[in-house]
């Protein structure tokens, strides 16, 4: 196979997987359900952080979190965490820092894991890298090692990790509807995938097309 014919593909195979990566995540989640409750249960506000994606995670879990759990949760740059904790952290009131990763070795993602530790923050690692410092040095560390990754692109990683941070949400306020429907999105996903591969292939074959972009919906 010639350089240019191995061109993406090992993110198109990392992007037909995800179905069976969501069902490794939730057995996660499941796995750890008693110690993860535990860590939210004892903190009246989590500080959501990460870098690049990581950040846009941050971003699409915090809302959801505070929706669900009736605590108060915000997305924070990694970097501001460290540089700046003052800023960003409320030292009246008991902290969860949830820290996400793919690699758990980002360096502002690593360094924002120290600070809240050494602050007196417990904290939840996120990442898809069981042999990672932030694997090791969380609080609680939640390995999602079957949305791992070899291409530089995230794609299964970024939907596992948003599904790992909403799923734990669902779980700690118990909500057995929430729930089922979250278990239900594998087997969605897997059934509509081709449907959205051939959907791009089309895209890309219409000579008359020059960009084109795909937009989620609820």
């Amino acid at each position: 196979m010639s350089r240019k014919s191995q061109a993406g593909v090992h993110t198109l195979a990392e992007i037909r997987s995800q179905a069976p990566a969501w069902e490794g995540v939730i057995r996660r989640v499941q796995e750890q359900a008693e110690e993860l409750r535990a860590l939210v249960d004892g903190a009246e506000e989590l500080v959501f952080c990460g870098c690049g994606s990581a950040f846009n995670i941050s971003h699409a879990v915090a809302p959801f979190f505070q929706k669900t759990s009736g605590k108060t949760c915000r997305a924070v740059q990694a970097s501001d965490v460290f540089m700046h904790p003052g800023m960003y952290l409320n030292s009246a009131r008991r902290t969860l820092g949830v820290v996400i990763s793919r690699s758990g070795s980002t360096t502002e993602s690593v360094q924002a894991l120290r600070t809240l530790g050494a602050l007196g923050c417990p904290t939840l690692a996120i990442t898809c890298s069981g042999d990672s410092a932030m694997a090791r040095e969380g609080t609680r560390s939640l390995v999602l090692e079957e949305a791992g990754e070899r291409s530089v692109t995230t794609t299964r990683s970024l939907t596992a990790m948003v599904l790992a941070g909403q799923y734990l949400a669902a779980l700690c306020k118990g909500d057995a509807a929430l729930l089922a429907g979250f278990a239900r999105l594998p087997e969605l996903v897997g059934e509509r995938m081709q449907g959205f591969e051939a959907t791009g292939l089309a895209a890309s074959r219409d000579p008359e097309v020059d960009k084109y972009a795909f937009v989620g919906g609820d």
